[in-house]
């Protein structure tokens, strides 16, 4: 089985008695890696004496997970995480441009330490380690390994927003960002929260997901639909035995908390109806967290099978067709009707009626109220 290697800014270690620290993340991290003898590896927190950025890096095991850290110099520290990283991402990413404090220096500090991340890294990792990094400090790693030559499978998850593409132009070098992103395999952000709002106040000018219908003022086009499929960890004991609705009702659910009802909670509504799930879920914030959480326990998570496949190529996990048939997950297009009259957004209707919506009733996939 192939190791499980995380890399963070800051790498969550077990207290004195081997607990993981609170919180869903390091819990669900902690028990992967746990599962598969894996790395964590990251900034010490610590900051080290004099500029010179080849320091060793110190290694540590405990409860099973092995950790490899590194301290930072000062400038490093300043120009890295307090500068760019802190100064501009963040603030930039949460759509208040105003407080982004940009430099050439930060920029370059925030270069030096991923490449330094990924030199540190690439004597620790084998050919058959899966990489799974995490957050807006490391977003260019990727394309710091690949350079070096690291032809694992490599996946990030963003934990903060992603910001619309007219404030995210707003960072000098943004393609800079967007092309560390395509050198992953996989990359993974949080659910968009707040579309309907944001579409509103003109903060973004599309939205798409599971939206099952347009409200008053809003433009919806179908883009696809897709049939769910379980993931479960690739030796659960569940598939030594006949696949039934018996069995698969028995086990333990994995869901992802969100602020509707759409989506992934649908699915437990679904179950609920059909006398299938006596228990609630284990909620988990994310569909990242939660593919974890499946690889080192015996929860079952449902999601749609082309997520379930690209989740299934990074971590050892088996996917199964539920026992049930469950509506499809539709994907679909909203927009406020705003940017359809918006001559700025010309190219909107233009490109619905070269893709077949441009009739309402020739193509039903097309809603507008």
């Amino acid at each position: 089985m192939s190791r499980l290697v995380v890399v963070s800014n800051r790498v969550s270690l077990p207290d004195e008695h081997g607990s993981p620290p609170p919180g869903g993340m390091a819990i669900a991290l902690s028990a992967a890696l746990r599962r598969r003898h894996g790395l964590w590896m990251g900034w010490s927190g610590k900051v080290k004496a004099g500029e010179d950025p080849s320091g060793p890096i110190s290694r540590r095991e405990a409860g099973g997970i092995n950790y490899a850290l590194t301290d930072l110099s000062q400038t490093d520290l300043d120009d890295y995480y307090y500068g760019f990283a802190n100064r501009v991402l963040w603030p930039v990413f949460h759509c208040r441009v105003d407080l982004a404090e940009y430099s050439e220096a930060r920029m370059s500090g925030y270069q030096r330490v991923n490449r330094l991340f990924a030199k540190l890294l690439q004597p620790l990792i084998s050919d058959d380690d899966v990489i799974w990094v995490h957050d807006y400090h490391l977003i260019p790693l990727a394309k710091e390994l690949r350079n070096l030559g690291c032809g694992n499978k490599i996946g990030f998850f963003l934990h903060i927003p992603w910001p619309a593409a007219d404030i995210l132009f707003t960072v000098p070098h943004y393609d800079d960002l967007l092309r560390g992103l395509s050198c992953y395999d996989l990359v993974g952000f949080p659910l968009l929260s707040g579309a309907m709002r944001r579409l509103e106040l003109g903060e973004i000018d599309l939205a798409i997901g599971q939206i099952s219908a347009s409200p008053p003022g809003y433009l919806r086009r179908s883009l696809y639909s897709d049939r769910f499929a379980c993931l479960l960890r690739h030796d659960h004991p569940a598939l030594a035995r006949e696949w039934t609705i018996e069995s698969f009702a028995a086990l333990r659910h994995a869901a992802i908390a969100l602020d509707s009802k759409d989506g992934f909670g649908r699915v437990h509504d679904e179950l609920v109806k059909l006398d299938l799930q006596g228990r609630d879920p284990v909620l988990v914030s994310n569909i990242l967290t939660a593919a974890l959480a499946i690889a080192a326990t015996d929860l079952l998570l449902i999601v749609p099978r082309r997520v379930a496949t690209r989740i299934a190529a990074l971590l050892p996990l088996a996917i199964m067709d539920p026992p049930v048939q469950l509506t499809p997950y539709e994907v679909a297009l909203i927009w406020h009707e705003r940017s359809h009259r918006d001559p700025e957004h010309r190219w909107l209707p233009r490109d619905r009626r070269r893709r077949g919506g441009g009739n309402r009733a020739k193509y039903p996939n097309w809603e507008g109220k």
